[in-house]
């Protein structure tokens, strides 16, 4: 009965251990979610220049351009 009561005892801090989580495995389940939001915007904003006018394309692609030929005139 004693080993039983043991074992159940123990059982149960095993489970308590599992249910709670350290700071590094919280901050990393933060990590994840800010990591996954980050690509899921990503997605997005890739999905709306796919989308857009072919005007708006080619002024991003001016501007940007642009700005290399700024940067490489400073260098």
């Amino acid at each position: 009965m004693e080993k039983r009561r043991r074992d159940q005892v123990i059982k149960q801090k095993e489970e308590e251990a599992q249910k709670k989580k350290s700071d590094l495995e919280i901050e990393l389940l933060k990590r994840q979610q800010k990591l996954e939001q980050l690509e899921l915007e990503k997605q997005k904003l890739q999905e709306e220049q796919e989308n857009a006018p072919e005007f708006v394309k080619v002024k991003g692609n001016l501007r940007r351009t642009g700005q290399e030929v700024a940067q490489a005139q400073e260098s």
